[in-house]
């Protein structure tokens, strides 16, 4: 062990029992992760019985990220639990240990690398945060707009170097794109087809919302058929001027636009409906009236009826599911690495957070095709796994 085992003469205060936090500890933690494969987060959930009180994987990380060693010292009893718990685990197959190398490896920021991505970004007239909602799920875990915008700063931010993959990555993606000129991507010939969100189209939107009085959020409340993947979210940065120019699917756009030329004007809808003169007096003019309490109850009865028709399809989670399901938590694939090593795009609504439930038995029912998609990535990648081996 790089620091020294001694045992206090009271025994009470072994549990708080500081040590010197040095190099040499810090790269023996870090060489234990790049060892397993196993990351501070994963170990924590995996040893959370025998886990110390209070140890967290924000300690840890603080421990790792601390800059000209600010964090001096550390806990005795945290230190010896986590170099054991990962002294019982092997080392890492060769395929993971490789892409966790891969992952660490790191380029040199030099003024030539910085030049080339500022003179694709002027080329293709397409800006960072364009780029990666582009990509999309082609986009490395973990990389951010955030991050490339620190390159950019350079010295003033501290950052000397990026990791290779991500540097890789966007270099590449800027250079699958034409000129600014003849912006229009198709990812392939049968793939979606992406448009700039031009004035016209945001003024035409902000009019059509003037004019029927509909904002895009009650819009895709009230609208079937919504085509996958279109969020309040994203018509918001439709409409945001920051982030110019932007681009979105051709569909996405056509059907907003579709829905909103079909919708009355508000001026017809209003003068449809019957005055309500007494009220008009009462208010000073005012015939907007809040909706009564029967249609306030009659709309979450009917909310909770939707539910709990939905939830009538959900299947028990069988005893044999749930072995499975922790069999390949034990292989570190659950809660959430299944969703990062999966090609296949998971069920609508199902996350890392409804699985944990899964495996806590915090529910005991879960959506047949939610549990049926786990189960079947995480046995396609055991078998994958195995067959390399």
């Amino acid at each position: 062990m790089p620091f020294e085992e001694t045992k206090p003469e009271n025994p009470k205060i072994d549990k708080t029992r500081r040590v010197p936090l040095t190099e040499e500890i810090v790269g023996q933690i870090k060489a234990e992760i790049l060892r397993t494969g196993i990351g501070v987060s994963p170990l924590l959930e995996q040893e959370a019985e025998n886990c110390p009180p209070g140890l967290n994987a924000a300690i840890v990380y603080n421990w790792l990220r601390s800059r000209n060693r600010k964090i001096t010292t550390a806990r005795e009893d945290y230190l010896k639990f986590l170099l054991s718990a990962w002294n019982q685990y092997s080392d890492a197959p060769f395929v993971i240990d490789k892409q966790i190398k891969e992952r660490h490896a790191r380029t040199a920021l030099s003024r030539d690398i910085i030049r080339k991505l500022q003179a694709e970004m002027s080329r293709t007239g397409i800006h960072i945060t364009s780029l990666l909602k582009m990509e999309g799920e082609r986009c490395p875990d973990g990389l951010s707009a955030e991050t490339i915008y620190m390159w950019f700063k350079g010295p003033e931010s501290g950052i000397k170097n990026a990791r290779t993959d991500y540097l890789e990555f966007v270099l590449h993606a800027f250079q699958s794109y034409p000129n600014k000129e003849t912006r229009n991507r198709q990812t392939d010939s049968n793939g979606p087809t992406y448009v700039p969100v031009t004035r016209h189209i945001v003024a035409s939107i902000l009019a059509h919302q003037r004019r029927t009085g509909i904002s895009p959020p009650k819009l895709l409340r009230t609208q079937d058929n919504i085509p996958e993947g279109l969020t309040v979210k994203e018509i918001a940065n439709w409409l945001n001027a920051k982030d110019n120019p932007k681009v979105a699917l051709k569909p996405h756009v056509e059907y907003i636009l579709n829905r909103y030329q079909a919708l009355p004007n508000l001026a017809n809808v209003k003068h449809a409906q019957p005055r309500d003169n007494t009220n008009t007096q009462m208010t000073g003019g005012n015939t907007n009236k809040a909706p009564s309490k029967e249609k306030r109850l009659s709309k979450k009865a009917k909310t909770a009826e939707r539910n709990d028709l939905r939830y009538r399809t959900y299947v028990d989670i069988s005893e044999k599911d749930l072995t499975a399901l922790r069999f390949h938590r034990t292989s570190k694939l659950l809660p959430g690495k299944i969703f990062t090593l999966s090609q296949v795009r998971p069920p609508s609504g199902l996350n890392a957070y409804m699985v944990s439930r899964w495996l806590n038995e915090s529910t005991k029912r879960a959506d047949p095709e939610h549990l049926s998609w786990v189960l079947k990535q995480c046995d396609s990648y055991q078998m994958a796994n195995r067959s390399k081996a």
